[in-house]
């Protein structure tokens, strides 16, 4: 499919009904590829704004579901309703060359979602969001990512492992946390999060070459007190501090979280726990900044 010109989202609240998971929507496909310089607009500032005549369910721009050999590249999607292009139970996905974006402040404008999909591969993307530029949930293996910005978390809640995983040649630019895994995440009203981890296991993963500027803090690793984060990894590493006008620079934070420095690292981080050690030992916080 060749898309070259500009698909808009409605405006008014008729053609949604009462609401849609999903405005573009593939399913159960081989061998499917969308490719040109075209943009994909959702026209999202209207339901971000919430002037009460747009459906409270938020629908996602484009999403696959159930499909094999997937590939995405060159086109543009930009302000999504919530998530940008989201890939369901697929085998086989390429996403390359293409730019997502939204404002900073929009909520839960994901770039990209992966969800029981297998065998995906990211590169030359260029994503800036409101929300996560990418999310690995449950079922997903084999991913590969090699782009231009990223921020990463795996949230409270579920079972299971995360493992094996690598993020390369990423370069971010006013990125509040370039470097996150976040246990003690809630995307619900903070108020009312309980003060508890996830049973998902972390470890094995890997950062390299990772350069930019962040506004907030280089690194923030917050894992679970019960499963704590084993085998982190981090390679040539550069982030530098951005003046920001919202929040106050931070240095480094780490909990539970245990791994190597394989180069020298800016800033330096030392937070991170060689191996894992007794529990009468308390791990350094960087300094006194929780975000």
């Amino acid at each position: 499919m060749q898309l070259d010109g500009k698909i808009i989202a409605p405006t008014s609240s008729q053609p949604w009904g009462s609401g849609l998971l999903q405005w573009l929507q593939f399913k159960n496909l081989k061998g499917i590829t969308i490719l040109g310089k075209g943009v994909i607009d959702g026209q999202g500032s209207d339901w971000w704004n919430d002037y009460g005549r747009m459906p409270s369910t938020k629908p996602t721009a484009l999403r696959f579901y159930g499909s094999k050999a997937v590939t995405v590249s060159g086109i543009t999607i930009q302000n999504s309703a919530r998530t940008h292009l989201k890939f369901d139970n697929c085998i086989g996905v390429q996403v390359f060359d293409i730019r997502i974006s939204a404002p900073a402040d929009s909520p839960n404008t994901d770039g990209i979602h992966l969800q029981n999909s297998q065998d995906v591969t990211i590169y030359r993307a260029n994503l800036a969001c409101g929300d996560d530029c990418i999310s690995i949930q449950t079922g997903c293996s084999n991913v590969d990512l090699d782009m231009e910005s990223a921020l990463e978390h795996w949230e409270r809640g579920g079972y299971g492992s995360v493992q094996g995983i690598t993020f390369s040649n990423i370069r971010v630019y006013e990125v509040e946390i370039p470097i996150m895994i976040d246990q003690f995440y809630c995307a619900s009203d903070k108020s009312k999060c309980r003060n508890d981890t996830s049973a998902v296991a972390v470890s094995g993963i890997n950062y390299v070459n990772i350069w930019g500027t962040y506004t907030v803090k280089p690194l923030h690793f917050a894992c679970s007190n019960s499963l704590p984060c084993t085998g982190l990894s981090l390679a040539n590493i550069e982030l530098t501090p951005l003046p920001s006008y919202n929040f106050e620079l931070c240095g480094s934070f780490c909990w539970k979280a245990y791994g190597t420095l394989r180069t020298r690292t800016v800033p330096p981080i030392d937070c991170l726990m060689p191996s894992k050690l007794s529990s009468t030992r308390v791990q350094s916080y960087g300094n006194s900044c929780w975000v």
